[in-house]
């Protein structure tokens, strides 16, 4: 009995954690795409990681 209540416990709190961290995965997709709608070079890049690459719409086109 107690494994169950301990299977629930950790269930509830793991759909807890899911829930905010996509939260936080939508805002920060949003606000990338806003960026990039507006043109906004320094907001579009700065939300990429250190290495992360651009591809363009061109083959040449890469931003790292």
């Amino acid at each position: 009995m107690k494994n169950v209540l301990l299977l629930l416990v950790f269930s509830f709190n793991l759909s807890i954690v899911n829930a905010q961290e996509k939260e936080q995965i939508t805002k920060t997709l949003d606000a990338w795409h806003k960026a990039a709608a507006e043109a906004n070079f320094n907001d579009y890049f700065d939300a990429m990681a250190e290495e992360s690459i651009c591809i363009g719409t061109d083959a040449t086109e890469n931003w790292n």
